[in-house]
């Protein structure tokens, strides 16, 4: 297994690379180039525009630009920020705590619902319970991020103050003007996270009720029932497990994907994370920002897919890399 993600590891480094390239080609090809995202459209003397570019390092060629962009991002500077005039990695994690913790939760609140409705859909296949679940997650998952999060807004968040004279907040991480608590902060993050958490919940469902159905018809599995064990026993210890290979290949790829899925809910929400920090440094053009986001998320999908790999060989001792 070392030796699997050592060289797993060192083919990530080219793809990185890669990417990094492209991003930055992006960025440095965009509409008016880095100085007019710099100056912000204000009219520059010819001198002052050529001390911008000699400031930026844009003076050089594109090849001289990256390689030392590179150099740098390497040791965690990748530069400074247009707007704040931060450095770019300050900005970033300041706003990953926010972004981890509406990660976290939808992904807890997806699974405890998904985990459950496809086992027991899979065990009660074409009945009542499976195609009530079956409608829900096609439904769940067909619908917009945006979508789910305003329906969810107005039914907890409006109407909720109509019918009941109390609701949930309608956005921001936690109250303004007040000490905010423990459960204040749940109360901010509840809706954030199940608008999140829907699609996730929907999808994972459909994974986990055919991985199960297709255990079940497996040999072992009616070798197991043959030998007298329960029902109970046959699901936990032979189907179940094995069942979670599909499963968990589909959380290890997607959960990095949130970090980037996150800029719709968290745009909904005015969720102060990375999602909207991406938006708001396409607005403001704060070309610098964006870029980091953009290597972040890259590296963070790539090992996404490393950590998938490796939860094959825990839940199943047949699969080995060396």
């Amino acid at each position: 297994m070392t030796r699997y993600l050592t060289r797993r590891l060192l083919q990530s480094v080219p793809l990185v690379a890669i990417i990094s390239v492209l991003s930055f080609a992006l960025i440095a090809k965009s509409p008016g180039g880095l100085v007019a995202a710099y100056t912000h459209g204000r009219r520059l003397t010819a001198a002052q525009l050529a001390a911008i570019e000699r400031n930026l390092g844009i003076d050089k060629p594109w090849y001289v630009q990256y390689w030392r962009w590179l150099g740098r991002a390497v040791r965690g500077d990748f530069g400074y920020s247009f707007t704040s005039n931060e450095p770019v990695t300050k900005v970033i994690l300041e706003r990953i705590p926010a972004t981890l913790e509406l990660i976290v939760a939808a992904v807890v609140v997806a699974a405890l619902v998904a985990l459950p409705l496809g086992v027991i859909a899979a065990q009660r296949k074409r009945g009542i319970f499976d195609t009530t679940v079956t409608v829900g997650s096609f439904v769940g998952y067909s619908m917009p991020v945006f979508v789910v999060g305003y329906v969810l807004m107005f039914v907890f968040s409006i109407k909720f103050i109509d019918w009941f004279g109390m609701g949930l907040p309608s956005g921001g991480q936690a109250s303004v003007g007040t000490d905010p608590g423990f459960f204040d902060y749940l109360s901010h993050l509840a809706l954030p996270a199940a608008t999140l958490a829907i699609a996730m919940a929907a999808g994972w469902s459909r994974f986990v009720r055919s991985s199960v159905l297709e255990q079940m018809r497996a040999d072992f599995v009616r070798t197991a029932r043959a030998k007298g064990l329960s029902e109970r026993a046959v699901m936990v210890r032979h189907v179940l497990r094995t069942s979670l290979i599909p499963v968990v290949t589909e959380m290890a790829i997607e959960i990095p994907l949130l970090f980037g899925g996150t800029i719709v809910t968290e745009k909904v929400w005015s969720w102060p994370g990375i999602g909207q920090l991406m938006i708001k440094s396409l607005e403001k053009r704060d070309l610098p920002v964006a870029q980091g986001l953009l290597v972040l998320i890259a590296t963070l999908v790539i090992l996404g897919n490393l950590t998938a790999d490796v939860c094959y060989a825990m839940l199943d001792p047949r699969i080995r890399y060396d």
